[in-house]
């Protein structure tokens, strides 16, 4: 098991590596008993798949569970309002909660804008009124 000590002597040696345009290994010998063997392991190393591990740590699901609308409010609202009035009237975060209350997950682009939140959400019902007139409900 590589240890604490360990780890910071090889990031000394990293960062010999890294800032030096002619690295010596002279001088990684001195903090390596066998540099030939580091080097190769270092050069084999994906600095990818390294970013990759730091990104997964960084990732965190978001479960959004305080939804203030519901799906009877929503469709109340887009049967009484005009649409343009309802892009007035909620910021785009409370069109975001009204779009995940209807579809249980954000909108599939962050750079949606209200007017296409609206539009997502006047389609659902659409779809829904359609069904209805073929009885195909719930």
């Amino acid at each position: 098991m590589i240890d604490t000590d360990q780890i910071k002597d090889l990031e000394k040696v990293i960062t010999y590596l890294n800032e030096n345009d002619n690295p010596q290994k002279g001088y990684i010998s001195i903090l390596v008993k066998d540099p030939d063997a580091l080097l190769r392991a270092l050069s084999k190393v994906n600095k990818m798949n390294i970013k990759k591990c730091f990104a997964s740590k960084r990732k965190k699901t978001t479960e959004y569970n305080n939804n203030t609308y519901t799906v009877k409010d929503i469709e109340a609202l887009f049967s009484d309002e005009d649409y343009a009035e309802i892009e007035k009237k909620y910021t785009l975060a409370e069109l975001k909660d009204m779009y995940r209350t209807i579809y249980g997950r954000n909108p599939i682009s962050s750079r949606q804008t209200k007017n296409d939140i609206v539009k997502s959400i006047r389609m659902y019902f659409h779809q829904m009124d359609r069904a209805s007139a073929f009885g195909l409900n719930d």
